[in-house]
């Protein structure tokens, strides 16, 4: 089998290298080609991908190789080297069983990705479209150290420093009034955030949606309103104590969501929509977000 490797070199802090991967997958018997998702040209080895194309590294790396993809025929499979690995734990992936086992053919996942239309055009998601708390999250300045000044804190120390960042925020931020429909039906009100999830976690690995299914062409529509911010942060107290407590938030799925968008911040996986924080002012009407689903638009492999 011809596979192409899409590595984000950066991810895992380094510890996984072009060497070491392309070693592993050459023991499995595969002809793998490597591609660095860091270089500006690496589309280009997505035009003749071959047989199969592994995304290594995070929920960033796996987003940008699969939009490449849709549509295309070319299945896709995960190696899980980031943070939080949100995609791949969705699916099950939680370590890389795949290194050692290879992947079966006969195991595959459909896959479907998300489309959301606004003001600046449209643009394709795998994770999550929202409004409020995580955008907010994504404004805030990205961890850079531990507590002991280490420049490369573990994994664990970089999600929980998320969480932390998320109780402060949540401390401080207010409810708005949000204009929402789901498939026609009027769901707004006033929430600390909206969002429309196309799989289970979000941020630093929050099970926000847990009965999301990528493949089964509903979004999952989580609002989390004023009276339920105590859950909430009884929840992130909970995950940085190790508890693996539940979170039972408000949860409703369809096909199509329509958000009347005042100008406020919107997230479009972990990147903000649009791009530049400055064009969330310009406009002076109330506009409407369209978010829908390409149903089946990958085909994920997974391990043996």
């Amino acid at each position: 089998m011809r596979v192409t490797l899409m590595h984000n070199p950066t991810a895992g802090q380094g510890q996984h290298s072009k060497d070491k991967l392309l070693g592993a997958l050459r023991e499995l018997g595969y002809d793998a080609v490597y591609q660095s998702t860091k270089d500006k040209d690496y589309a280009r080895a997505l035009q003749d991908p071959g047989d199969l194309v592994i995304a290594a590294g995070g929920d960033g790396t796996v987003a940008k190789v699969a939009t490449h993809l849709v549509g295309r025929g070319v299945p896709i499979s995960i190696l899980p080297l980031g943070t939080a690995n949100n995609i791949a734990k969705t699916l099950g992936i939680t370590d890389q069983q795949q290194l050692t086992t290879g992947w079966a053919i006969s195991r595959r996942k459909q896959f479907d990705i998300g489309f959301v239309t606004g003001p600046s055009g449209g643009t394709r998601f795998l994770e999550s479209v929202g409004i409020g708390l995580f955008t907010q999250l994504i404004l805030e300045p990205a961890a850079q150290e531990d507590k002991d000044g280490n420049r490369s804190p573990s994994r664990q120390a970089q999600l929980d420093h998320v969480v932390r960042q998320l109780q402060r925020i949540l401390q401080d931020c207010s409810a708005r009034d949000i204009n929402i429909t789901l498939d026609g039906q009027d769901c707004s009100g006033q929430y600390l955030f909206v969002e429309v999830m196309n799989i289970r976690f979000i941020g630093p690995s929050l099970c926000l949606a847990p009965d999301a299914d990528p493949g089964d062409g509903y979004l999952d529509l989580v609002l989390l309103a004023e009276d339920e911010r105590a859950e909430l942060a009884y929840y992130l107290a909970n995950r940085l104590e190790g508890k693996d407590a539940p979170l039972h938030l408000r949860t409703q799925r369809g096909r199509q969501v329509q958000i009347t968008w005042d100008g406020s911040g919107i997230h479009v996986d972990d990147e903000l929509f649009p791009e530049k924080e400055a064009q969330f002012w310009q406009y002076t009407a109330p506009t409407t977000l369209d978010i829908r689903l390409e149903q089946h638009a990958l085909e994920v492999f997974m391990a043996s």
